[in-house]
């Protein structure tokens, strides 16, 4: 098929891409930079979200667009969060309609959404999330990305075009951004981290399992008018998830016990409220949709895939300490 990937150049894009063209797809990656590295086979094309340029010629004659590309939450002062929901509401929201409605006039025939499971809300409580689950976002970034979905489904009632949507959970992976790079960093370091006493479920999907179902939903009927949850099936704490990236790395796990009540504390004089939620909280996914309506389970089980993004780690990290330690030798 013919796809359309935007958002190519970042780490969930750069998979998806060499995904798609192990299997045959002819890719089309537009992004705001082109790629220093760019996948052989892949067609790149630059352009900005708020200003398309020539997307719209490139767009003409393309079966499938993946939407990935988004302004991501970021931490910030509490001064700032309003420029950081504006932002979001501008990129996420507005252009992403802008995309559809050039898509669907192009001849598109579906159109994937990747939104987020904050979409739902950043705690489950005693029940996982399903497809059923009432939308309750809590942040800018949430909120935007939801009403794009609500802009979406409107439009897609009066036109050809299908819609998919997919709300995935926090996407691991060697070369994850955020939170999850921190973690590998402190881990690596052998940083203390006062996560012991946290007892929660968290769900999360391997970069190579979500690659895997938005393939599938370029190619499958079923996948036609849906959103989807996805994750790798499997709940883990958050000490857990510590312990097996230091196994990876071949380091100790170093949790220190600091009651939760001091850390909830801790996070709303900082304003880091949004770590502790992600850190502490639980945050469940029901996926058996997927796995119902498409057949799709995930193809790496989370124990290979995360011991491998801690032994991936390890080596990625000791290449750069020998390339540091020869320019320092040449100088």
């Amino acid at each position: 098929m013919k796809i359309v990937v935007t958002g190519a150049n970042g780490f969930v894009g750069t998979a998806l891409c060499t995904r798609l063209l192990k299997d045959g797809h002819q890719v089309t990656a537009l992004t705001r930079r082109l790629s220093q590295s760019p996948s052989y086979g892949v067609t790149w094309v630059k352009g900005d979200m708020l200003s398309f340029g020539p997307w719209q010629t490139w767009l003409a004659g393309q079966e499938i667009v993946i939407h990935l590309a988004a302004v991501a939450h970021q931490v910030r002062s509490r001064g700032d969060q309003s420029a950081m929901t504006n932002e979001c509401q501008s990129v996420n929201r507005d252009a992403t309609l802008a995309l559809a409605k050039l898509a669907s006039a192009s001849g598109v025939r579906r159109f994937i959404y990747v939104s987020t499971i904050g979409v739902n809300g950043t705690c489950s409580g005693q029940q996982p999330f399903t497809e059923m689950s009432p939308a309750l976002p809590q942040d800018g970034y949430a909120v935007s990305k939801y009403q794009a979905e609500c802009g979406l489904s409107d439009f897609v009632e009066r036109c050809a075009m299908e819609l998919v949507i997919v709300r995935p959970p926090l996407v691991y992976g060697t070369n994850a951004p955020g939170n999850f790079s921190r973690l590998m960093r402190l881990i690596a370091r052998g940083i203390p981290l006062p996560l012991a006493a946290v007892d929660n479920r968290r769900s999360l999907i391997a970069v190579e399992n979500l690659v895997d179902f938005l393939q599938l939903c370029s190619v499958h009927s079923a996948a036609a008018g849906e959103c989807f949850l996805v994750s790798d099936g499997k709940d883990i704490s958050t000490p857990e998830l510590v312990r097996q990236l230091a196994s990876g790395m071949k380091r100790p796990a170093c949790l220190v016990w600091v009651p939760l009540p001091l850390l909830r504390v801790a996070s709303r004089l900082t304003g880091l409220e949004r770590v502790y939620s992600g850190l502490c909280g639980t945050l469940q996914i029901d996926a058996s949709k997927a796995e119902r309506l498409l057949g799709w389970r995930p193809a790496v089980s989370f124990e290979a895939a995360i011991r491998s993004v801690g032994e991936e780690y390890l080596k990625a990290s000791a290449v750069f300490e020998s390339t540091i330690s020869e320019n320092s030798v040449d100088k």
